[in-house]
């Protein structure tokens, strides 16, 4: 009588997992690296993998522990600004944390280009903006224009003030000359 008692309940239970889709638990989250370093503003995709394969990723719940400097939706993380945080993926008791370190954001150079600068002397990429200050290559010219816009660039990245003066001062003859400071590097 046990047996075949225990074989209707088993049999039960099994129909109506079936009937109901129920999905198994979590046993395991793996996240694809254990840190990433991002921008202010940048947007960094958090790839895991959950085990069971069949287990529902929709009962992951994602965390911040500082959402001051990183905050996270389905596992899409967002650099805030700059410090550091840990950011939690968790299911049915299984916990998984990744190191986030959020820098501040570089120089727009091309919102700079577009404010300040003459494609006719300035060309700008990514990571770096160019100022011919001599784009007729005469001798003692200097283009008022190009002069005009590194003093501005310098002001908008808050490049200190003596900089400025040293590249009007620089001749040949002193060779070339950079300043480095909050992540910019500045030649002439």
């Amino acid at each position: 009588m046990k047996i075949r008692f225990l074989s209707v309940v088993t049999v039960f239970m099994i129909i109506i997992m079936s009937l109901t889709g129920c999905t198994p638990k979590v046993t395991n989250i793996v996240l694809s690296t254990n840190s990433a370093t991002i921008t202010e503003d940048e947007y960094f995709t958090l790839n895991f993998t959950l085990f069971p394969e069949k287990a529902n990723a929709e009962s992951i719940v994602w965390q911040s522990a500082d959402e001051s400097v990183a905050t996270v939706n389905n596992g899409s993380i967002r650099g805030v600004a700059p410090g550091q945080t840990t950011i939690t993926a968790s299911a049915d008791g299984i916990v998984a944390t990744y190191a986030i370190t959020v820098k501040k954001a570089g120089p727009n150079f091309k919102a700079i280009f577009d404010e300040y600068c003459n494609s006719s002397w300035a060309s700008y990429g990514d990571k770096y903006l160019s100022i011919d200050t001599n784009p007729k290559d005469k001798d003692d010219y200097i283009e008022y224009e190009a002069y005009l816009a590194i003093s501005s660039i310098n002001e908008a990245l808050g490049v200190p003030d003596y900089v400025f003066e040293d590249m009007g001062n620089t001749t040949s003859m002193m060779g070339k000359q950079s300043y480095s400071g909050d992540d910019i590097e500045i030649k002439w």
